[in-house]
């Protein structure tokens, strides 16, 4: 069996300049756009310092133009590739993931093959400066 490929990052909100005249101190969730071969996966991922109990990551496949990924595999994986929860899609490509671990990724398992999405440690202040 082959390892997995890296799917392409396309669009990191942690790492996007905030908007011109921006002045709000509540963050956003943090947004992920990654594509691999005819797939988008969209994820909404959970602040580096969310509670652990409060991690989740919240998703949607596509492939082609926006055709839902019904039925597949989705596991998150720590920061040395284990495998530490895993869910299915729905109809719509949607899921909704415990993500435990600070670092780590998603695999995706597709029909045609399998492909992973490295989510960069998140750039945000977690704490207020006193």
């Amino acid at each position: 069996m082959t390892a997995p490929s890296r799917a392409e990052l396309l669009l990191d909100t942690d790492r996007a300049a905030a908007g011109l005249g921006m002045r709000s101190a509540m963050l956003s969730p943090r947004q992920l756009v990654f594509r691999h071969g005819p797939h988008q996966l969209e994820i909404l991922a959970p602040d580096a310092g969310a509670e652990r109990a409060a991690r989740f990551v919240w998703g949607q496949l596509v492939a082609g133009v926006e055709a839902p990924c019904a039925d597949t595999g989705v596991a998150w994986l720590d920061g040395t590739g284990v495998v530490r929860s895993e869910t299915v899609t729905d109809e719509f490509g949607e899921f909704r993931l415990a993500a435990p671990a600070d670092e780590g990724g998603l695999r995706i398992d597709c029909a045609d093959g399998s492909f992973v999405c490295w989510v960069p440690p998140s750039r945000r202040e977690t704490r207020c400066a006193s």
